[in-house]
């Protein structure tokens, strides 16, 4: 199989560090780069040079996965005769191995400190262990490299896209989103109390509203706070018309496997979901991924709208419906992050830190650096932006832009006035200009 530049550059890379007598290694590539087919490249080097491998994954759907990556290198013989294993960490499949690996691949590697993983490095400790993930970083500030202490990093999500390898993102998010009451714990806001604040009939609604007006016909996949969240969803999509389905891990296998196979062959337009297909699903048909919860993990973020990115024929972008303000807090996921693991569990990547700007007319974010004058989604006129400045005694100190918040918006108003600029043929940009206006006189007369 003929590897891309920069694939064939992670396989000589992980040979380095395996000559130079690493214990292993981490191979971070982004979404889309092609970790599978990457590290399968040394897995099929391996087996042909009469060695063993292990490739461990924690889901049945990544095993399936790695299982047709290693036949399209013609493997099947060895996953046969036992040289190669692939199989799931929780069961004891690993002990079928012919001989003791001379490798070992933890597929989505971030996950590789559990107690399961540890046992499998500890019954073969001379085995080179090969970290796959997209993160190569945890949010509760576990650190990698005390099992595998090199590290192999590929292109980022910009520089993937900016080749083309990704479509590039849209996003529309909620600013000044209220998670007052909501914790952090190891990295990430408490489950329960971010199902609270999300889990409500108008929250609800306006994910299902939303999906409805922007996305359209579109394939896509919903990221909710929990099981019943994603299950209220789903029944507000179908309520609007809208094929949805929930799936999630109680969800019996042989029926997460139909709806993922529908909502493959266009059966089920929309997945609502709470962290099931975070990692580790493809469907480069979906276009469209809704963050209905707030997350303070760039690493979950960043998984959540990966699952967008990847090309299919007729895709232009992938557009990220952001309920939770995470846009504002983690930033553009294209952004190169720096990371620094914390002994308190409270490790965050920081974004480069792109300025942006929501639209107040369609929420759509923008870079606010050159300033546009109008937004170039809805071509509604952008304000400049109110200032204020930060005093502090003795020092200068940076302006900065006031946080924006989200006007209550008329929709039966707004879709009268659209219908207006359909019969006159008008651009639509007219329809945001008139409400704002009709808006603005209202305001002046009261």
């Amino acid at each position: 199989m003929d590897l891309r530049g920069y694939q064939g550059a992670a396989v000589d890379g992980l040979r380095e560090a395996y000559v130079a007598g690493e214990p292993g290694a981490v191979l971070e590539l982004g979404t889309g780069a092609g970790k599978t087919v990457t590290a399968m490249a040394v897995v099929a080097g391996v087996v042909r040079g009469g060695r063993s491998v292990l490739w461990l994954a924690h889901r049945q759907e990544l095993v399936a996965q790695a299982i047709e990556c290693a036949r399209t290198y013609g493997l099947g013989a060895a996953i046969v005769d036992g040289s190669l294993v692939v199989c799931t960490v929780q069961g004891s499949g690993w002990r079928r191995l012919a001989q003791e690996p001379a490798v070992v691949v933890v597929d989505e590697g971030h996950r590789a400190l559990s107690a399961g993983y540890r046992a499998v490095f500890d019954a073969y400790p001379g085995a080179f262990r090969v970290l796959l993930t997209g993160t190569a970083w945890r949010s509760d500030g576990g650190d990698l490299s005390a099992v595998a202490p090199a590290k192999v990093c590929g292109p980022t999500i910009g520089e993937l896209t900016a080749a083309g390898f990704l479509v590039p993102a849209a996003y529309w998010s909620v600013p000044g989103v209220d998670l007052s009451g909501v914790h952090v714990r190891r990295g990430d806001f408490v489950a329960g109390e971010v199902a609270a604040a999300f889990d409500r009939p108008a929250l609800v609604g306006d994910v299902a509203a939303t999906f409805e007006r922007l996305a359209g016909d579109r394939c896509g996949v919903v990221f909710c706070s929990g099981v019943a969240h994603a299950d209220n969803v789903a029944a507000a999509l179908r309520e609007r018309g809208i094929s949805a389905a929930c799936v999630h891990g109680g969800t019996r296998k042989s029926d997460r496997a139909g709806l993922l196979a529908s909502h493959k062959a266009g059966g089920v337009q929309v997945l609502c979901n709470a962290d099931l297909l975070i990692e580790g699903w493809d469907h480069p048909a979906v276009s469209v991924v809704s963050v209905a919860r707030a997350t303070a993990s760039a690493i979950v973020w960043r998984q959540a709208v990966g699952r967008g990115l990847r090309p299919a024929a007729g895709k232009r972008n992938c557009l990220v419906l952001d309920h939770g303000g995470n846009v504002g807090r983690l930033g553009l996921v294209s952004e190169a992050l720096d990371y620094t693991p914390t002994a308190g569990g409270s490790a965050r990547g920081r974004s480069a830190g792109v300025a942006l700007l929501t639209c107040e007319a369609c929420f759509a974010v923008l870079p606010s650096r050159p300033r546009p004058a109008s937004c170039p989604r809805c071509f509604a006129v952008l304000p400049r932006a109110a200032r204020e400045v930060q005093a502090q005694a003795g020092e200068l100190v940076e302006v900065v832009g006031a946080v924006a918040r989200r006007p209550a918006v008329d929709w039966s108003a707004w879709h009268k006035i659209d219908r207006e600029r359909q019969m006159r043929g008008f651009r639509p940009g007219w329809t945001w200009a008139k409400y704002n206006a009709a808006k603005e006189l209202q305001a002046w007369k009261a």
